[in-house]
């Protein structure tokens, strides 16, 4: 799915799950996973800076302007390389409970590396 006024062209995953939207402001793409995956689409089109009509109030993202948008769609084995690789790093930064830990970790082993270097050296007599 793409929001088509507000928050223009945000994507989101629909999973399948029963749901129940109404708002004549999204547009639901239902394409080929043969061909293309959802998760390499949804990365790509929040990646797009969509083109918005001006004029009105309210900018809007038209389906026209979505179909004529040309998309690359690498082998499927790729899409899922780059789309497990997305995950992980979108995992890092915004999971708090991952990331963070993580960096700490790894400054303090840093840390501890250079501090064991500077402090077992040869004295000087």
């Amino acid at each position: 799915m793409l929001s088509a006024a507000g928050t223009i062209g945000r994507a989101v995953i629909f999973d399948g799950d029963d749901a129940y939207f109404q708002d004549s402001n999204i547009v639901w793409i239902d394409n080929d996973e043969t061909i293309i995956t959802n998760k390499y689409l949804y990365y790509l089109y929040n990646q797009i800076e969509w083109r918005t009509s001006d004029g009105g109030t309210i900018s809007r993202l038209y389906n026209d302007l979505i179909r004529k948008t040309e998309v690359y769609a690498p082998p499927l084995a790729e899409q899922k390389r780059i789309v497990a690789i997305l995950d992980k790093f979108a995992a890092l930064v915004g999971d708090i409970t991952k990331g963070l830990p993580a960096e700490i970790a790894a400054r303090q082993a840093q840390y501890e590396y250079y501090r064991n270097k500077l402090l077992t050296f040869k004295e000087i007599t």
